[in-house]
């Protein structure tokens, strides 16, 4: 999703400087996750963990499921032109899914690179794990800046 922001944003003739992926598929059908279990036992565990966890509140379950599902019948199909900007992407070690996600050199054509962080893809933006990711992220806008680059 990002990287076809970053095209639309580039096409309504608005700068991009960086384009930051945070543990992410690339668009590539063959390197996405398999469908989701349709079954009702595997979708009440998945929402139950998120109300236990209060990501979603209790009543707005159905549409949150609704939600993730879309994007995941999206993203399985979503056929990406490369991008050809300047871009970070962040991959969470502790996920068991890490390798499919860090498949990007086949659509990033410009200045990119890549780097694991610790946790999962749940836990990468939380305590204490986070701050490996804002050291990044603030280092690659000091970068684009030219920040402490002498320039």
């Amino acid at each position: 999703m990002a990287l076809e922001m970053a095209h639309q944003l580039r096409a309504a003739g608005e700068e991009v400087a960086l384009v930051a992926v945070f543990d992410s598929f690339p668009p590539d059908p063959r390197a996405s996750p398999p469908a989701i279990d349709g079954g009702l036992l595997r979708r009440i565990k998945q929402i139950g963990a998120l109300v236990l966890t209060g990501i979603v509140p209790d009543e707005g379950k159905g549409h949150y499921l609704r939600f993730y599902r879309q994007g995941m019948f999206l993203q399985r199909r979503h056929r990406g032109a490369p991008w050809d900007g300047r871009t970070l992407v962040l991959v969470a070690r502790d996920d068991p899914d890490s390798a499919g996600r860090s498949r990007w050199s086949g659509h990033l054509t410009g200045q990119w690179s890549m780097h694991e962080v610790p946790g999962n893809h749940n836990g990468m933006l939380h305590e204490p794990n986070v701050a490996a990711v804002a050291e990044l992220v603030t280092a690659e806008l000091d970068a684009v800046a030219g920040i402490g680059s002498g320039g």
